[in-house]
């Protein structure tokens, strides 16, 4: 029997993000998926996220694309006034590029800062 291990490439990875001075309106798991969905695609929130635990950040997951540059915000509306929200990774480009071998689901996976 021979076993031959292969290193894959991925280009679409889940990163944990902070979302700094997120409006509190936003903090439904419906408003979090509609940023995380700006981002990549929506994972989850983290369980400090949805209870709340943190004030100063929300958690979330999201996968994205790493083949090309990592968004440093999101446009979203608030009160019909728009609202430039900051996205913290915490971690490099590269950095994340390299952690691409982890347990990329679980919460300290890509841990931010």
């Amino acid at each position: 029997m021979n076993f031959v291990l292969e290193r894959e490439t991925f280009s679409s990875v889940p990163v944990w993000v902070r979302l700094y001075s997120l409006p509190r309106d936003y903090w439904q798991t419906e408003s979090l998926a509609a940023i995380g969905n700006k981002l990549g695609r929506f994972v989850k929130a983290s369980e400090a996220t949805r209870r709340g635990k943190y004030t100063s950040f929300a958690r979330i997951c999201v996968e994205m694309d790493l083949s090309g540059a990592l968004p440093d915000e999101v446009i979203l509306e608030v009160f019909d006034e728009e609202w430039v929200q900051a996205v913290d990774y915490g971690i490099s480009h590269s950095d994340a590029v390299d952690a691409m071998s982890m347990d990329i689901y679980s919460e300290t996976a890509l841990l931010v800062k």
